[in-house]
């Protein structure tokens, strides 16, 4: 199958569907921590489980923002500090 026949509305929705399926299960899993686990220092690209949620939903809000036209989101761990917060946004 040559790449002209993946960019289609269908393949975008497949795509959108499979991120929010593959979103809703880590946030499954990201719900049975508690607060400190949440926010624990760990060795991971963004520092911490929040910092890689925070930075997961801010691209996604990017990518948004630019498909609609408007100027990027800024969104950063001091606007989510739980994860009640984030589960709001997301």
């Amino acid at each position: 199958m040559s790449q002209a026949n993946l960019v289609t509305v269908d393949y975008y929705q497949w795509l959108y569907d499979y991120s929010c399926w593959a979103r809703d299960r880590v946030l499954a899993q990201v719900a049975k921590l508690d607060h400190d686990a949440y926010i624990a220092s760990r060795a991971l690209d963004y520092g911490s489980i929040r910092g890689t949620l925070v930075h997961w939903l801010a691209r996604d809000a990017i990518w948004l923002d630019r498909w609609q036209g408007r100027p990027d989101s800024q969104i950063s761990e001091t606007d989510l500090p739980t994860f009640d917060a984030l589960l709001i946004c997301a």
